[in-house]
């Protein structure tokens, strides 16, 4: 039985509302349950299959969220990217690429018998459009799948909701079920812009965060950045520390805002380790980047490196899951660690999908918006809000600017358990 505070069950009596058609105001299909972090949420979330005696599955924008998700007793859970979509290549490059190796291997019976110059020619043009063609043949795109799991469900209900945009929203509500999603508004939204269920009005807003979390080092840092309106975003110089490569290395991750400042980060920390800086060893903690189904992992997933086996491709890894304690043996890609230009071609290119070799990368340092989901008991943030305001306010003006860096702080913060250090590397 789920204890519920008063204003949770108010929530759930709203919810039963809009899910019975009875509630005045509601989205036929969507309800959204918002509330600042330490509100309860995910509590509440759990609470509503049993109270509306419907069947429902959850999921969340990234793996590593589905993940904690799951560990706090929702079930069950996925990706909404695995639920909604199957993996599918284009036939068109497929096709042409089958036509080129095709052409290519009579052209070379040819060429034995003939000699011909023209032939030779041919083959030439045809070995060095090769490449672009399998290039363009292993490109990955995704369809909707109509017939998921989630599209025989009584309900969906969504975590972590301010990463989904317009065209991921639209292919999830395609599936003609009712929605119910999770928000905290004061999160950064999706990259490519702001969140589409966030940038609504919420059906219902929690607004009592619970004492035990207001009265947390985390929390009351949290709230204080979440209440903020100025660019110093609540905090004072006591709140920050001296940067410190040392004691980045105590946390248990460390974030950042920009990949530059990340691979700076996973750098200064590998030269502290006496580690090569662009060869995982066994020791480091590395990150999936790409979920893939073959292999069972999932973007953002961590792993510790137990022992490495060299191969042409990149190394065979025997790792740690950080998630469950499980010891795996998964080849890997070189690529993503070698630098910020090589693991983006990589993850470009498709690799790391599918097939039995995973696309990972250093993960002593990430950014804020691949943290989105997790949490870990100490978190060293390194602050990059000044030159943040600085660079928006330029584009956006100082108001938007100021809004930008505190939702990055906010979700910063957030993502910490017990403890959180922020350092400041230095103010233009």
């Amino acid at each position: 039985m789920i204890n519920l505070s008063d204003q949770q069950q108010a929530g759930i009596d709203k919810i039963r509302a809009w899910y019975s058609g009875a509630g005045d105001g509601f989205s036929a299909d969507v309800f959204r349950l918002f509330g600042p972090a330490g509100t309860g949420k995910t509590t509440m979330a759990k609470a509503i299959p049993e109270a509306l005696g419907a069947k429902t599955v959850f999921g969340a924008f990234t793996g590593k969220a589905a993940h904690v998700l799951r560990t706090k007793g929702a079930s069950p859970v996925s990706t909404i990217h695995s639920a909604i979509y199957f993996p599918t290549t284009s036939k068109e490059a497929v096709d042409a690429l089958r036509a080129a190796r095709s052409e290519l291997y009579e052209l070379e019976q040819a060429l034995d018998r003939l000699g011909d110059g023209a032939v030779a020619t041919r083959k030439a043009e045809l070995e060095a459009q090769l490449p672009a063609l399998e290039h363009a043949a292993r490109q990955i795109g995704w369809e909707l799948n109509l017939e998921s799991e989630w599209a025989q469900a009584d309900l969906i209900i969504l975590d972590e909701v301010s990463m989904v945009g317009a065209k991921l929203a639209a292919d999830i509500e395609a599936l003609e079920v009712p929605i119910l999603v999770l928000g905290d508004p004061a999160q950064l939204p999706p990259v490519e812009g702001g969140g589409y269920y966030t940038d609504a009005e919420p059906d219902y807003l929690l607004t009592e965060p619970h004492r035990f979390f207001l009265e947390s080092q985390v929390g009351e840092k949290a709230t204080r950045v979440r209440l903020s309106q100025g660019p110093e975003l609540g905090m004072t110089p006591a709140d920050r520390e001296a940067p410190s490569v040392r004691a980045a290395m105590e946390a248990d991750q460390v974030l950042v805002w920009s990949n530059k400042r990340r691979w700076t980060m996973v750098n200064a920390i590998r030269k502290n380790l006496d580690r090569p800086l662009d060869q995982v060893v066994a020791g480091d903690r590395i990150m999936c980047l790409t979920n893939n189904k073959d292999l069972a992992v999932f973007n953002g997933q961590q792993f510790q490196v137990l022992d490495t086996q060299p191969g042409a491709l990149g190394p065979t890894l025997t790792v740690l899951d950080l998630d469950n304690g499980v010891e795996r043996t998964i080849p890997v890609y070189a690529d993503g660690f070698q630098g910020q230009e090589a693991q983006v071609a990589a993850k470009n290119s498709g690799a790391g999908m599918r097939s039995q070799r995973m696309l990972a990368t250093f993960a002593q340092a990430i950014t804020v918006h691949k943290a989105q989901g997790s949490q870990w008991g100490h978190v060293y943030v390194v602050d990059e809000t000044p030159t943040m305001i600085w660079a928006a306010g330029k584009k956006e003006g100082p108001r938007r600017a100021v809004d930008q860096a505190r939702q990055w702080m906010y979700t910063a913060v957030t993502r910490a358990s017990d403890r959180v250090t922020v350092s400041q590397p230095g103010r233009r």
